[in-house]
């Protein structure tokens, strides 16, 4: 009789698993078609990509890009499904009657969903595995009249700046001393990024007396050195403001390890543009961790990380709408799953919004909508034992 029991239990697993992958799937076809179409009526060369080599890559990164926001969708279109199937069916009835529980009908919609979750988890950075991040942008990735400020010591302008090649053309360097004054002057027609440092070509260099000293750039054109102020440097504020030194140069490079403008250009970027690993670097090497443009791109990293359990989290909300002790009509779940999808997109705003402002952590502004969702959800799954 045990036994008899265990397969039956084993058959039933089984049934809910096969009904759940076939509407899952079809859940993501239907998705992931609209979204193609969006696409390609937006590039008429979007279809092209799939079939030449050369674009399967990005192509595939797309699809990967979407699997984060189609794959909770899709489970809980999923597990809604299903269980409103055999609902109507009578079949939940029969399951309830065998005393087959809750929990062991839940188990292998529960399975999927963390299988699922890991798939999602990887998705989150897709590109890690076609690119290294920031630091290999895309070709023919310019920006017009770029600029980044280095603490309170450098502030740079480029004219242009090519993100491919790290390189920047109409460039001005201007460097201050601790105080605030005038260190240095540079105005070149060309930079580029070497990773430990900038290359200046064609350009010419300003020296002004300054708490170091006066700059005087090397005669290999490797660096810098200080020479010592005039007499009466302190007292004379006139001297502080004319340059000591100008000099033209072919090239000239200054080992500013710090001045990288890869995170600097990727604040020109919309958030949801970035990929997860774009982000951590941003985050990373950004200098002035603390600064409120940072905000939007740290909620940004955690709604990526929340992206991996969310399609667990969608298992269980459809769970709680399906598991009813009696037959319930198609509309009246699908009335409850709009209004359910409703309510867990306005929190979702409202603490979007609070952690964009930097109110709360983006930890918090990210979690509380899965949170309260999990939490009310197991509630409900248990008042339907």
């Amino acid at each position: 009789m045990v036994f008899s029991k265990w397969k039956w239990m084993k058959l039933v697993d089984r049934y809910l698993a096969l009904e759940w992958m076939k509407w899952f799937a079809l859940s993501m076809a239907f998705l992931f078609a609209i979204l193609f179409l969006q696409a390609f009526s937006e590039d008429f060369e979007f279809f092209s990509k799939f079939l030449n080599p050369s674009g399967r890559t990005e192509a595939l990164g797309w699809f990967l890009g979407y699997m984060p926001w189609v794959l909770p969708i899709s489970c809980f279109v999923a597990t809604v499904s299903v269980l409103g199937m055999i609902s109507k069916n009578h079949e939940l009835l029969a399951m309830r009657a065998s005393g087959i529980s809750v929990f062991a009908i839940s188990r292998p919609l529960l399975l999927l969903g963390i299988f699922v979750s890991f798939a999602c988890w990887f998705a989150r950075d897709y590109r890690n595995h076609f690119t290294s991040g920031m630091n290999q942008p895309l070709e023919g990735s310019h920006l017009s009249s770029f600029g980044m400020k280095i603490d309170q010591s450098r502030i740079w302008y480029f004219g242009e700046f090519d993100e491919a090649l790290g390189q920047g053309r109409g460039v001005q360097l201007y460097s201050y001393d601790q105080n605030g004054s005038d260190a240095y002057r540079i105005r070149s027609k060309s930079a580029i990024w070497t990773g430990k440092g900038w290359s200046f070509k064609e350009g010419r260099f300003l020296g002004f007396p300054s708490e170091q000293g006066i700059p005087v750039p090397q005669p290999n054109g490797m660096g810098i050195d200080w020479e010592k102020n005039p007499a009466g440097f302190e007292s004379n504020t006139q001297e502080r403001a004319s340059p000591r030194i100008s000099k033209s140069f072919s090239t000239l490079f200054l080992p500013l390890s710090k001045d990288d403008p890869f995170p600097h250009a990727a604040l020109r970027k919309k958030p949801n543009t970035l990929t997860y690993a774009e982000l951590e670097n941003l985050l990373r090497e950004y200098p002035g961790q603390d600064s409120a443009k940072l905000f939007p791109y740290k909620l940004r990293r955690a709604q990526l990380l929340w992206s991996g359990p969310s399609c667990l989290i969608a298992v269980l909300c459809g769970l709680a709408l399906g598991l009813r002790g009696k037959t319930n009509p198609v509309g009246r779940i699908a009335g409850a799953s709009l209004l359910g999808m409703l309510l867990f997109y306005v929190v979702k705003t409202f603490c979007d919004a609070l952690g964009e402002k930097g109110i709360v952590t983006e930890w918090v502004a990210a979690g509380i909508p899965y949170i309260l969702v999990t939490v009310l959800s197991i509630y409900l799954i248990r008042q339907r034992r």
